[in-house]
């Protein structure tokens, strides 16, 4: 795989090598996408947690279970 980076993103990478933080170019990128798998993932389950909110509270709606803005205040 031959991967080309913009300027500004070849150098944070260079900069964590010489930090000692990583060995090489890969550890660095290995690490990257392993938290942006992360990060994706994480966004994925809050999105279904608030799908089946919604969908709960639509039901509810359904079935009467609600209230107006008015009963709010």
């Amino acid at each position: 795989m031959n991967i080309t980076l913009v300027p500004e993103l070849e150098k944070f990478v260079q900069a964590q090598i010489e930090s000692g933080a990583y060995k090489s170019e890969s550890a660095v990128l290995n690490e990257a996408l392993r938290l942006l798998c992360k990060h994706d993932n994480l966004r994925l389950e809050r999105k279904k947690a608030m799908d089946a909110f919604i969908d709960e509270a639509l039901d509810e709606a359904e079935r009467g279970k609600f209230v107006s803005p008015e009963e709010m205040e």
